[in-house]
């Protein structure tokens, strides 16, 4: 992915080569991004290993970045970038896998809907078995959550399990553990929320370890809620050119 003139990046200044990148990519973050960084800053601390905490501002229209600028100034061991206008979470997300340095490459959504004391340990400890980690709102631990939000994500991920055989109980929780040398090497190509089915459905074909993570989940609204309409428009679309993508990659692939 080469970067837009638009762009702007601000790597962590500290010097010290992480073992674990987590990554949380922002759109109208201004009421909880600084809380946010400071919280994961502490569990990360706590989990013992060299990190750098990653933060990416899809064209937010709020302070979020003045406030990101401000927690990369108070930690030398976060970094955050951003583009604009807004482009969707797939854009934000391939740019922060892109500039990840660590063994382990942990996703979380700023709103910290999985607590990351819970989220942080689960995840490193499920990536010493596994290539992807992610959090599950539908196990034995179900989630706090609307009952119309619910009904849209079971129904999306009904159509993922139809149409692409996705191979997970949830695609849409918003918290991942990856195996960053494998995350890297993924050619994805999704603007959208799409890109949490894409990345899924890659490591399914390229035979990675997938494991489930039954955690805590409560449903946040302290930034604000996005649109369900414009947002299912635009995961329609997207969902509409991942499958274009697949069919053609797989007639490609084919004798």
């Amino acid at each position: 992915m080469h970067p837009a003139r638009d762009e702007v990046f601000f790597p962590p200044a500290g010097a010290v080569v992480p073992t674990v990148s987590a990554v949380i990519p922002c759109f109208n973050e201004a009421p909880i991004a600084g809380r946010t960084a400071r919280r994961v800053a502490a569990t990360l601390d706590a989990a013992g290993a060299p990190w750098e905490l990653l933060f990416w501002d899809d064209g937010s229209t709020d302070a979020t970045r003045e406030i990101l600028s401000a927690a990369a100034a108070a930690n030398p061991r976060i970094g955050w970038g951003g583009h604009a206008p807004n482009r969707g979470a797939g854009r934000a997300l391939r740019a922060l896998y892109a500039r990840t340095r660590g063994r382990h490459v942990l996703q979380m959504d700023c709103d910290l809907a999985s607590p990351p004391e819970e989220f942080v340990p689960a995840a490193l400890d499920a990536l010493t078995r596994a290539d992807l980690a992610l959090v599950t709102r539908y196990g034995a631990r179900p989630a706090v959550y609307p009952l119309r939000r619910r009904v849209v994500s079971r129904a999306k991920t009904a159509l993922y399990k139809a149409a692409f055989g996705m191979p997970v109980s949830d695609s849409c929780s918003g918290f991942y553990g990856f195996d960053g040398g494998r995350l890297r090497t993924l050619d994805l190509a999704s603007d959208g929320f799409e890109i949490q089915l894409e990345f899924i459905l890659r490591a399914r074909d390229l035979g990675w370890t997938i494991v489930e993570l039954e955690l805590p989940w409560v449903h946040q609204t302290e930034s604000g809620e996005m649109s369900l309409a414009r947002e299912s428009w635009r995961t329609a679309r997207g969902l509409v050119r991942l499958g274009l993508r697949r069919l053609r990659a797989a007639r490609g692939a084919a004798p």
